[in-house]
């Protein structure tokens, strides 16, 4: 791949996201098109560049985002673009967070998921991934799936060096409302017992003697 032939994608990619700022000055146009070059072809135009690239269509991006709300519309081709941006630069944590925000606020959760799933296989260490996944669930999701799906990604962030206590919280508030009893019921006997916070163990006692559990 020649070094021109790599400048005119970027320049293009660049060029996309330029309208897009233009747009945010003259928001009475409507937003211009998220574009998003066939993958074979952005992987090869940017080998040894890949941040670069990422980097371009993340601000494309950013700014369809912002449109879209502005709008109160959808961003259309969000999920192809953010595979692409992820496979471009797999630990961009912030594409990921934007970007499962945009698929939840599309109620593409089944998407949102899988871009998830693709940061926890490039940053398994990272408790930020599981706890952001599970919070993505939990603020969009509508059904008992999504709880329960949340509950896991809680119980992953929950297991990892430097997570916040809010995870195990989490993780039984979402097993409780995906109507997982003894699931939830050992979650919050682990918080009734562990958890450094009075309020925190304050609450998990108070649901636990609800449910009849014993306790010492």
């Amino acid at each position: 791949m020649s070094v021109l032939l790599r400048v005119i994608t970027l320049f293009a990619l660049w060029s996309s996201a330029g309208g897009a700022l233009r747009w945010m000055a003259h928001a009475d146009e409507p937003l211009p098109p998220l574009s998003v070059p066939l993958k074979s072809f952005a992987r090869l135009a940017s080998v040894g560049y890949e941040n670069v690239f990422a980097d371009a269509l993340f601000l494309q991006f950013i700014q369809h985002f912002g449109g879209s709300m502005r709008e109160r519309r959808q961003v259309q081709q969000a999920a192809p673009a953010l595979e692409l941006l992820t496979d471009l630069d797999p630990k961009f944590f912030g594409a990921y967070v934007l970007g499962t925000m945009a698929l939840g606020d599309a109620k593409e959760l089944d998407a949102a998921d899988r871009l998830w799933q693709k940061a926890w296989l490039w940053s398994p260490a990272d408790w930020r991934v599981p706890y952001q996944a599970g919070m993505t669930m939990f603020l969009f999701g509508r059904e008992a799936a999504h709880a329960l799906k949340a509950a896991e990604w809680f119980n992953r962030a929950a297991r990892l060096p430097g997570s916040p206590e809010e995870a195990r919280y989490m993780e039984a508030r979402m097993y409780q409302e995906g109507d997982r009893k003894k699931l939830a019921v050992a979650a919050w006997l682990n918080i009734y017992r562990y958890d450094p916070r009075p309020t925190a163990r304050a609450v998990a006692r108070k649901t636990l003697i609800e449910w009849g559990v014993s306790l010492p």
